[in-house]
């Protein structure tokens, strides 16, 4: 999609939600985007928040993305785990 604004492909980047583009870090896509000539519309705006709001919805968002990382991990060990039990029992 950078790729298509950059090289002047595409000239607008069209999503729902202002959320859906990027969690946290929209004013640097929007800055790039603006800076090549594009434009972000956004169909559906919300009310708009203020700064220490969208701030703690970042802070949320980054917490969750990474929680998601850690037991994603956790669980994806206890899945092998128990293939590799049940391999070794097979053989036994």
């Amino acid at each position: 999609m950078l790729e298509g604004i950059k090289n002047k492909e595409a000239q607008y980047v069209l999503v729902e939600y202002k959320d859906r583009l990027a969690r946290f870090g929209y004013t640097y896509l929007e800055k790039y985007i603006k800076d090549h000539g594009g434009e972000i519309i956004i169909l559906d705006q919300q009310d708009d928040k203020d700064e220490n709001q969208e701030l703690v919805e970042d802070l949320i968002a980054i917490t969750t993305s990474f929680s998601a990382r850690i037991y994603g991990k956790r669980g994806g060990k206890k899945v092998a785990k128990r293939v590799e039990n049940i391999l070794k029992e097979e053989k036994a």
